[in-house]
């Protein structure tokens, strides 16, 4: 229940223009589950104005009360508004290379992974650019996720989000096993798009 306070009061935030956070390149996915699937949501991407590209010394953080407070440059915030999830499960979310959700959502590739590094932790020098920390939903099927990463973008580079997917595994990833943690089949998938 805290978490939901929480996020609450950071959309509240967000949605009343905060400066800190309101400036700069901004991206959305809009994620639907496959046929007859009940899942549905949003996945918003916020790069702040000033926000440079780091490199390979990247890191993700969470909650969404630190995303909400930190506006230092040099970050891109993630946050996911996910329903129709199975209660109370963790779920792998991951940005893939392709902008397309067709074939059972086959069509949005391998993990976007422009470093060409093996899959890994999110907090790791050597992962996909693509990997994310994983995401549990409530006890009504409901996910509210944020992280943070220092190597993805929202403005055009090699690491930009845009024209890319993001994708929600059925399984939690283990963040070893090659190429995709384990994380099986894909649930629902939604192309990134800059606003």
């Amino acid at each position: 229940m805290i978490v939901r306070w929480i996020a609450a009061i950071a959309a509240a935030v967000l949605a009343a223009g905060c400066d800190t956070l309101s400036k700069g390149p901004y991206a959305v996915a809009e994620v639907k589950g496959g046929e007859g699937s009940t899942v549905w949501g949003r996945v918003t991407f916020h790069q702040p104005e000033g926000g440079t590209f780091v490199g390979e010394n990247i890191g993700y953080s969470a909650p969404i009360a630190s995303a909400a407070a930190d506006s230092s440059a040099g970050k891109l915030y993630i946050r996911a508004d996910i329903n129709g999830l199975q209660p109370g499960r963790t779920y792998a979310i991951h940005i893939h290379e392709k902008p397309d959700c067709t074939g059972n959502f086959s069509g949005a590739g391998g993990h976007f992974n422009p470093g060409g590094k093996p899959h890994g932790r999110p907090d790791a020098l050597e992962r996909h650019a693509g990997d994310l920390p994983n995401m549990t939903s409530d006890g009504e099927g409901v996910a509210v996720y944020a992280a943070t990463s220092n190597l993805l973008t929202v403005a055009p580079g090699p690491y930009s989000v845009v024209h890319r997917a993001v994708v929600i595994h059925e399984s939690p990833d283990d963040y070893r096993s090659q190429p995709a943690g384990n994380s099986g089949a894909r649930i629902a998938c939604g192309v990134i798009r800059e606003e």
